[in-house]
């Protein structure tokens, strides 16, 4: 092999170590859009989309206030375990779902019925809270 091969290897190598480095501090973060997708695909229509992003959003910031990111991870994947097996889920086991991640991660609970029904998806609270003003 040339120096030239060797150099190209090597800027390969880093690029792709780079590409692992940059997948893995977001991990957490692409693994929570996934189920919080997978979770409102399957909520009724009628259920604010809006609702669950932010129930999702502030545990995922108090996990990691809370330095517990790990245990964060574990709950996303059973979740996302199963989201599998449910073709469908009503608006009480959404509710359930909810329920269950504002008492283990520590977050106010959203109201409800003044969550107003999103068909959309919304990824920034700040739309969220333009939405229930």
């Amino acid at each position: 092999m040339t120096k030239r091969s060797y150099i190209i290897l090597a800027l390969l190598a880093a690029v792709g170590i780079a590409g692992l480095l940059a997948v893995q501090s977001h991990q957490l973060d692409l693994i929570q859009y996934i189920v919080v997708h997978a979770l409102i695909q399957k909520a009724p229509g009628d259920f604010s989309s809006a609702e669950i992003e932010e129930v999702f959003e502030q545990s995922l910031s108090n996990a990691r206030a809370q330095d517990r990111e790990t245990e964060y991870l574990r709950s996303l994947i059973r979740l996302s375990q199963r989201l599998e097996k449910l073709q469908d889920i009503e608006r009480s086991e959404v509710e359930e779902l909810l329920a269950e991640f504002t008492k283990n991660w520590g977050i106010t609970p959203l109201p409800s019925s003044t969550a107003k029904p999103c068909s959309r998806v919304v990824t920034d609270s700040r739309a969220y809270a333009t939405m229930k003003a």
